[in-house]
This record gives structure tokens, C-alpha cells and sequence, in this order.
């Protein structure tokens, strides 16, 4: 027989969002192995469940066709076998309790329930129905085969021994007096204590309670059975567990005299549930409180008074660290004036303190053993822990809390994202009251308290910086701006009506209204710039002027983002105002300026090319003649002097040859006449065969044959910078072939020079470039800047480096030549 993975569960259900609702808390929970199918109507479920096996039915009291304690009744009566739990409204609990009277194995109520508690819930209540179809059947069983009573008894008891030992369900017999018989294995577990543990003793021995054994009392008394609904149980001898909750079920057994012989008892942890729906309502408080107070005295005051009710903690506050270095109570209930007068003082620098600690995260050793794993501190007894501190120890606490009898203590960091702001001090003179997991949940809800912290103290800081903000934008003339389409209304800031001239409150601003002070020049550009942002989804971003109402006029710049609506309809605009009028003035001047440097740039470099020149001809007309006259004169001699004499003349002929040589190559770098006695193409072509021949490396020409008119200072740059070039490619780049290409494009010059050397990284040329001496890159492109040109480097670190070199044609020059 292959084993069911999963159980068939009904939900009779005609609100499709609770459906979905009840099935989406399944997934979150990861509850996977039950399969859910729904049914609008209690006539829809019953005819489902009679083609269907079942392993439960979640029922709805309220149905189209049904409602109340009937909609239990009806079900019974056509699905018997199927374990039904009740759902009710969210204050609707008590037809819940009927419905379980009627026959119902459990209720819940809705909204109030997580995915795991409807999964507990399903199994308790499929076991509790084979519980009762078993003990049913068992006494029909009894009455109709009294001549096979002894076997059938003997069966039923294995089987019900089985059942006893092994179930999940909690179950005790006790005798008429409340002693216990037997427990099973599931009780003993959750009391934390052995089987053998509890026969011989009676019930309130262990657990006195005097409510409880009055109502066991009027159980053996009425011989009626009585049910509790997650009712509320201190364990003495477990005072960690807190408060725990259980729904019970007290059922009186009868002997043949109809006298109450013994009582079962079957129980139900519902603490996590009972837990998770007090929690969940403080949380639901603490977010409401979040929305709605105004100041963060306010939300403290109702997170303390929430924290209290809940807890049940005499005495609750909150310290907030403060920029003095104190932490005083900023909110509070039951401590006493002279305790805050005492503890309001306490200082992180200077005091020590639990408090502190757990503020500044820096616990001690004797601290350890109230230290949570999230580091707040929590003591059941803290009196008893003081008194049994060594003296050297006790110095460690100030003890204030001790002294005024709190045994109950617990300090929890309120902490915004790593940062401790804070901390929530719960105290009460009663042992036990702060068991780990009402820490464990204040935790948790401590981080929801440093966001709410966080942001009053947030909103106090924008409401100061609204007001910077403001001073700000008149002090950079920049404003925003609103523009409601369909109204047609324009919602300006402050600064933007004092750019247009305008107060406010003087007139509703419309966009008509804007456009009337936008320079009649100028507003056909706006308007096609605002109509293509609404439209097209370009950005809208123009300068423009304006024209105030005293004539004046401004220069603005208007930046714009348009937001749509579902069916991408334009129905706002947002955006800034900037007033550019000094800027723009600035930028005319700067051009200016720049224009004037570029042509100080010019005739600085044709000043230096002057100079050059004449210092070529100098060197080559003076200097290089006189050396080759001195060659000349010192041979004729060498051939009449002695043989030593004539050895040393002509080793300083060859020297004087060298001289010339090395002149003749200077005056050619200091100004080559190239290339204004034939021109730029033929100087560059010049250039390259020397460098091959001179460098020993494989140089090429290209001219594309336009004429490529230049004035002469735009000459000059362009043959230094490819000469430049070219000693990176043989110094730096470590080339074998260097090729430069001339072509003309349109009005400019574009000169390529090409390297198959090992490259480098582009991107630093402009931090390098700073460390650059003389004619470097960074130089090039400076000065083709000044000409109106520029320069493009691309390089790749092992695949060479290619540089373009653009500048601009002497075409009006030329033109004047012809």
C-alpha cells in the first residue's frame, strides 16, 4: 500500500479572498502537504464529499445556504466521518466554542492564524476524530457483541494502548478525586518529566491552580464534560516557559451506576498560536502608533503603554542616548520620582551600569549569564544574582534597580540598522516576569522602535534642513516646480517667483501664465521643447530668457521630468528653475578670453618659430660655415705637417665633421626649411624617411593628394606633434612600423599616426599627463585645442596605439592667395 503524501483538506468558504488568503499563509509557511480544494456552499461541499475522500473540512458558519450552529449540524449529519474545524469571524469566538460542543474538532479564528497553526490545527482535529470515531465504534461495538465482550475488550484496549502511547495529543486519566492513573507519552513530554513521574500523585500537587480544580470539581459533580479555549497555565516548576496556553477537553467517565469513575483529560499546546496572536496585536499597535503619532515623545509614551499591557511588567521604560552622553527615560509608566531622579542622570562615559552595557554592547564577565544572544540582558531574580556577586564583582553595578526590589529585570537595545539608540528596561518586583521569549519578541519589535526613532529624528532634521534648503535655492537662484496638467496649474516654489518678478498669492499661476513671461524670442523653442517631453518622451532641459514685469530680463535654464498615468497619459511635470544669467555672462567672458589666448597661443608659437628659424640660419650659415671652412684649412695643413702632427690635425678634421653634421641635424629640428620652401605634405615625408633612416625603423607615407591649405601656426603644431608622435613610438612604444596618413575632410586636416608598438592604457593619459614634460600628449592636445582642433588617442595595452590629429583648414587664406 503506497503511503498518502499529503491530506485531501475541503475549505467551505464563499469569500474567494479568504480562500486565497488561507491558501497564500499555507505557502508562506511552507505548509506543502496539504491539498486544498474549495467549495462556495454547504450543498456544494456535501456533494463533493460523497464523491470524494476526505481528510478534513475547514467550514465557514456563514454560507450562502447555511448559517450558524446549523451549517455544523448539516455537515455532520451528511460527511460523519470527515473531522470538520469551524471558522469564525475575528469577534465571533464564542459560536466557535458552540460549534465544537455541536461536534466541531476545533475552530479558528480567521485573520488571527498563520499557514502552521491551520496545519496543527488539521492534524489535531483528524486525530481527535479518529479518536472519537474509535471510542465510538468501540461502544457500539460493546452493545451490540456483549457475547464476544472479552475479545472485543482485549482488542479495543491494544488498540487504544497503541493509541494511548503513541499519540500526539496529550492525554490523562485521573480518578474521581484527580489523581493521576496513567499519562501518556505526549503529556509526560510536555510537562518535561517521566511516565513513572506521576502516578501516586494527585493533579494540583504538581499543578495547583484553584480555578482549574474548581472546574474539575463541577465536571465530577454534573457529569458533564467541560472544554477550555487556549486558557492560560503558569508551570511552578518551569517558570522559563512563562505563561503558556492550552485548549482542553475534561471528559467525566461513567461506571455501571452512572457515578463518575475516572476523568480523561486530552490537551493542546496553542501557545505559539496564543503567542503569535498577542504579538501580532502589539505589532499591529506599534505600526499604527508609527503612522499616526507626530513626535517621538508621543510614540514612545503608547510603545511603553502597549509594551506594559502585553507584558505585564509593572514598570516599563525607554532611554534614548542623547548627544550629552546621558540616557535618560524620554517615556515611562510605574517607576517611582526618586528612581528616575537617580537613573535619569546616568552617564555612558562615566557610570557603569547594565544599562550602559547593553547600550554600548560591551558586557562583562559576570554578565555573561543574563546576556542574550542579541545582547540584550535578562535576570528572573536580579536581587539574587547582586547578593551572590563576589565584592570585586558587585562594584560593577550600581544596583539601583536591585535596591528598589525589581527581581524581574530585562534591558533590550533598541537598535536602528548596527547603531544602538537606546534601550526598553522592563522591571517588576515579581520573580519570572520576563521570561526569554517575551525578551525574544521585544527584540524583534526594538528594531521597529529604532526605525520609528530613527525617522522623528529624521523628520526634525528635514524640517531644519527645509529651511536650509530654502536659504539654499535663493542663494543658487534655483527653484522647482510643479505643472498639474489636467488643471492646468503651475505650483512654484519660492525662488521661482522671485526669478519671474512675481509674488505669491497674487495671481494663480497657469501655464499661460508662464509662457506670457518667457521672451516672445524664445517661447516658440519652449513650447516645442515642453511638447516634446510630454509627447515624445524626450527630456526637457532648454535655456531661455524671461522677462520680469519691470522690464528686466533673466537668463533661466528649465529642467523638467514628465509623470504618466497607467495608460501612459502625461498628467504632471515636475521639475527645477535655475537662474543662469551670471553663468552665461561668465561662459561669454571665458570664451572671450579663450579666443584671445588662442590667438596669444598663435603668435607666441610663430614668435617661437621666428626665433627658430633664425637660430637654424645662424647655425647653419655662421656657425656650420665656419666649421667646414676650419675642416678645409686644417686638411692642407694635416698634408705638409709631420706624420704625428698630421694624425692629430685629422682626428680633429673628423671631429669638425661630426660638428657639421650634428649642426646641419639641428638647424633642421630647431626649423626645418622644408617646410616653407616646399611645403607641409613633402616636410612630414621628409620627416619619416630621416627617422627611418636615422632610427632604424619601418616608416610609410600616405597623402590623400587634396590640397590641404595652412596657416603657418597651424603648420608648426601639426609637424611637431607628429614628430612628438613619433619619437613616443620609438622611445615608449618600441614600434617597428610607424605609418602617417594625411586626408582632408571637408574644412579640416586629419592626420593619422599609426604604431604597432606594445600601447598603453588610454585612459591615464590624463593623469600622466600631468607628470608630462615638454612637447607631450597632453601638450598636443592643449595646444590643437586652442586652434579649434583636437586629439583622439586609441590604445590597447600589447595591439599598438593609433593617434588622430583634426585640425582646421586655411580656407579663407587660401582663397585670398588665389
Amino acid at each position: 500500500m503506497i503511503s498518502k503524501t499529503f491530506l485531501e483538506i475541503l475549505l467551505v468558504e464563499d469569500s474567494e479572498s479568504d480562500a486565497a488568503l488561507l491558501r497564500e499563509n499555507l505557502r508562506l509557511n511552507n505548509v506543502a502537504d496539504l491539498h486544498v480544494e474549495v467549495c462556495g456552499s454547504l450543498q456544494e461541499a456535501i456533494d463533493y464529499c460523497r464523491n470524494h475522500p476526505l481528510d478534513a473540512a475547514l467550514l465557514d458558519l456563514t454560507l450562502p445556504d447555511s448559517s450558524g450552529l446549523d451549517t455544523v449540524r448539516r455537515a455532520r449529519q451528511h460527511c460523519p466521518d470527515v473531522p470538520i474545524i469551524v471558522l469564525t469571524g475575528i469577534d465571533d469566538e464564542q459560536p466557535g466554542v458552540e460549534a465544537v460542543r455541536t461536534g466541531a474538532q476545533d475552530y479558528l479564528v480567521k485573520g488571527r492564524v498563520d499557514g502552521r497553526t491551520i496545519a496543527l490545527a488539521v492534524r489535531y482535529a483528524i486525530e481527535r476524530k479518529r479518536m472519537e470515531t474509535e471510542l465510538r465504534r468501540a461502544r457500539d461495538e460493546l452493545e451490540i457483541r456483549v457475547q464476544e465482550r472479552t475479545q472485543t475488550i482485549r482488542q479495543q484496549a491494544m488498540f487504544l494502548e497503541a493509541y494511548f502511547r503513541h499519540s500526539l495529543t496529550p492525554v490523562v486519566f485521573l480518578d474521581r478525586h484527580f489523581n493521576f492513573i496513567r499519562v501518556n507519552d505526549a503529556y509526560a513530554r510536555a510537562c518535561q518529566k517521566q511516565i513513572e513521574d506521576f502516578p501516586g500523585h494527585n493533579h494540583f500537587e504538581f499543578y495547583p491552580h484553584a480555578e482549574n480544580q474548581a472546574i474539575f470539581g463541577e465536571v465530577v459533580r454534573t457529569k458533564t464534560p467541560y472544554v477550555a479555549t487556549a486558557k492560560s497555565f503558569f508551570f511552578p516548576d518551569h517558570p522559563e516557559w512563562g505563561t503558556t496556553y492550552w485548549n482542553w477537553t475534561l471528559v467525566p467517565v461513567l461506571d455501571s451506576e452512572g457515578e463518575v469513575e475516572l476523568l480523561v483529560l486530552s490537551l493542546e499546546d496553542v501557545t505559539d498560536r496564543k503567542r503569535a496572536e498577542d504579538r501580532r496585536r502589539l505589532t499591529n499597535s506599534l505600526l499604527e502608533q508609527f503612522v499616526t503619532k507626530t513626535s517621538r515623545k508621543e510614540y514612545l509614551d503608547s510603545v511603553v503603554k502597549a509594551i506594559r499591557d502585553w507584558s505585564g511588567c509593572a514598570c516599563v521604560g525607554i532611554r534614548i542616548a542623547n548627544d550629552a552622553g546621558l540616557i535618560p527615560y524620554e517615556s515611562y509608566l510605574g517607576f517611582s520620582e526618586e528612581f528616575l531622579d537617580i537613573e535619569n542622570a546616568l552617564a555612558l562615559k562615566t557610570d557603569r551600569c547594565l544599562c550602559i552595557r547593553a547600550i554600548t554592547q560591551t558586557p562583562e564577565s559576570p554578565d555573561r549569564p543574563l546576556v542574550t544572544p542579541r545582547g540584550s540582558f535578562r535576570s528572573d531574580d536580579a536581587v539574587t544574582f547582586l547578593r551572590a556577586l563576589k565584592d570585586r564583582d558587585a562594584g560593577r553595578y550600581r544596583g539601583t534597580c536591585m535596591k528598589h526590589g525589581f527581581a524581574s529585570l530585562a534591558v533590550i537595545p533598541i537598535r536602528y540598522r548596527q547603531k544602538v539608540l537606546g534601550v526598553i528596561h522592563l522591571a517588576d518586583s515579581q520573580k519570572n516576569k520576563v521570561p526569554p521569549p517575551t525578551v525574544e519578541f521585544l527584540e524583534d519589535m526594538a528594531a521597529l522602535v529604532g526605525e520609528a526613532v530613527h525617522r522623528f529624528d529624521i523628520e526634525q532634521s528635514l524640517r531644519l534642513n527645509e529651511k536650509r534648503l530654502l536659504e539654499a535655492q535663493r542663494m543658487a537662484h534655483l527653484g522647482n516646480w510643479e505643472w498639474e496638467i489636467a488643471e492646468n496649474k503651475l505650483l512654484w516654489s519660492d525662488e521661482v517667483y522671485r526669478m519671474f518678478g512675481l509674488k505669491r498669492g497674487r495671481i494663480d499661476v497657469m501655464y499661460d501664465t508662464f509662457l506670457s513671461h518667457v521672451h516672445p524670442e524664445d517661447r516658440d523653442s519652449v513650447q516645442e521643447s515642453i511638447h516634446k517631453a510630454l509627447y515624445e518622451g524626450r527630456q526637457y532641459n532648454i535655456d531661455h530668457r524671461v522677462v520680469k514685469p519691470n522690464g528686466q530680463e533673466r537668463i533661466l535654464n528649465g529642467r523638467g521630468e514628465v509623470i504618466y498615468n497607467a495608460d501612459h497619459k502625461p498628467v504632471k511635470m515636475i521639475g527645477t528653475m535655475h537662474d543662469i544669467t551670471e553663468q552665461k555672462a561668465a561662459e561669454e567672458e571665458i570664451r572671450t578670453n579663450q579666443k584671445a589666448l588662442r590667438e596669444l597661443t598663435a603668435e607666441l608659437l610663430l614668435a617661437e618659430e621666428k626665433e627658430r628659424r633664425r637660430l637654424a640660419h645662424d647655425l647653419h650659415d655662421s656657425v656650420g660655415q665656419i666649421l667646414a671652412f676650419s675642416a678645409r684649412e686644417l686638411k692642407t695643413l694635416a698634408k705638409s705637417a709631420p706624420s704625428p702632427t698630421a694624425d692629430s690635425l685629422l682626428e680633429v678634421i673628423d671631429q669638425l665633421h661630426v660638428a657639421v653634421k650634428q649642426t646641419r641635424t639641428l638647424s633642421f629640428d630647431l626649423s626645418p626649411s622644408i617646410l616653407y620652401e616646399i611645403g607641409f605634405e613633402a616636410a612630414v615625408e621628409d620627416l619619416l624617411d630621416r627617422t627611418s633612416a636615422e632610427r632604424h625603423i619601418q616608416c610609410r607615407f600616405e597623402d590623400c593628394q587634396s590640397p590641404k591649405p595652412l596657416a603657418d601656426d597651424v603648420k608648426i603644431l601639426l609637424y611637431r606633434s607628429i614628430r612628438e608622435l613619433l619619437f613616443n613610438a620609438i622611445k615608449h612604444a618600441d614600434a617597428a612600423l610607424v605609418k602617417v596618413s594625411l586626408q582632408r575632410s571637408n574644412s579640416d586636416i586629419c592626420i593619422k599616426v599609426e604604431d604597432d608598438g606594445k600601447g598603453f592604457d588610454a585612459d591615464r593619459l590624463e593623469k600622466d599627463s600631468k607628470k608630462t614634460k615638454g612637447f607631450g600628449l597632453f601638450s598636443i592636445r592643449e595646444r590643437l585645442n586652442h586652434i579649434g582642433g583636437r586629439l583622439k588617442i586609441e590604445s590597447v595595452e600589447g595591439k599598438g596605439t593609433k593617434a588622430v590629429l583634426i585640425a582646421p583648414l586655411d580656407l579663407d587664406g587660401h582663397a585670398n592667395k588665389e
